[in-house]
């Protein structure tokens, strides 16, 4: 099965990309591909900036087929078309503001027998929001319960029916709509199931199988496009998440995050305060993402 990298940038996060870029290089273990994607008109800056000897560069453009605006929705859309590259089986879905602190290998990501891992999480791996437990989980004081695969195979209802995304929403785009947040519960009422509320970020590990799948089984069949599903519920993840989740898992297995992800200042000096260094995070996670604004900061 092959392993790869993949990572939507724009001009503004240059410098952010260089620093996980050279984390790559310093602890990427195997071969694997490494894709970046940019807009067209950045595209030359990156290559100036960064060479091309570890990434591959491709153009939003390439992906989307089409010209987009640079902004949270459409870097979503980016993701979702990227299985279209068949640049790789699985791959790691990386954010501009993440490092790795640690050597890795595709084998983090893919286990011996092919089964790859799907982060879904009952706790969200934000350190500003669940300090307590994950201080406790990177002190090795307690464990995640992280589902099985047969307890998350039982949370399909088959007994409903997928649902159709409503034309309506379709036609009236998103103005005037509630929040994102808002919209999240609209993903799973998409594909009906019991359970817990899970988290699929950060660091979501994709498989072309599945991106293929919920095109062709779920969208096609009904006239719809990754686009009708980022309007109806900007979550990209989640649609994946909760996709997989639908069809039972093939071939998946539920995982704990492998970044840790720090939103704020304030909760790396906590952090830093309380004692915890790269060491700690290592033990766990294969990297941090350090939020787009305060990577600055020498954290650990």
């Amino acid at each position: 099965m092959r392993f790869g990298l993949f990572c939507k940038s724009f001009r503004r996060d240059v410098s952010r990309v260089e620093k996980l870029v050279a984390s790559i290089e310093r602890f990427a273990r195997g071969e694997m591909s490494c894709v970046l994607s940019v807009p067209e008109i950045d595209r030359q800056l990156f290559r100036d900036r960064i060479g091309t000897e570890r990434v591959t560069f491709v153009t939003d453009e390439e992906i989307v087929q089409r010209r987009i605006e640079q902004n949270w929705r459409t870097q979503q859309l980016v993701k979702l078309y990227a299985h279209r590259l068949g640049f790789a089986d699985t791959w790691l879905l990386l954010d501009s503001d993440m490092a790795f602190i640690r050597d890795f290998s595709a084998a983090d990501f893919v286990d011996a027998d092919g089964t790859v891992p799907l982060v879904a999480s009952r706790l969200l791996h934000v350190f500003d929001r669940y300090e307590k437990e994950l201080s406790g989980y990177l002190l090795g004081q307690h464990d995640l319960r992280t589902l099985t695969v047969e307890e998350a195979r039982t949370l399909a209802d088959a007994s409903r029916p997928d649902r159709d995304i409503p034309l309506l929403p379709r036609l009236l785009g998103a103005a005037g709509w509630p929040s994102p947040e808002a919209r999240m519960h609209r993903v799973r009422a998409t594909f009906p199931r019991t359970g817990p509320e899970l988290f699929y970020l950060p660091t979501a590990v994709w498989t072309r199988d599945s991106l293929q799948s919920l095109e062709t089984e779920y969208l096609e069949p009904r006239g719809l496009r990754f686009e009708d599903l980022i309007h109806y519920s900007p979550w990209e993840a989640v649609w994946v998440g909760e996709w997989e989740i639908r069809r039972r898992l093939p071939k998946r297995r539920p995982s704990e995050p492998f970044f840790l992800h720090f939103i704020s200042d304030a909760a790396i000096e906590r952090a830093r305060a309380a004692g915890f260094t790269t060491a700690h995070f290592a033990a766990r996670y294969v990297g941090l993402q350090l939020a787009a604004g305060h990577q600055n900061i020498e954290a650990f």
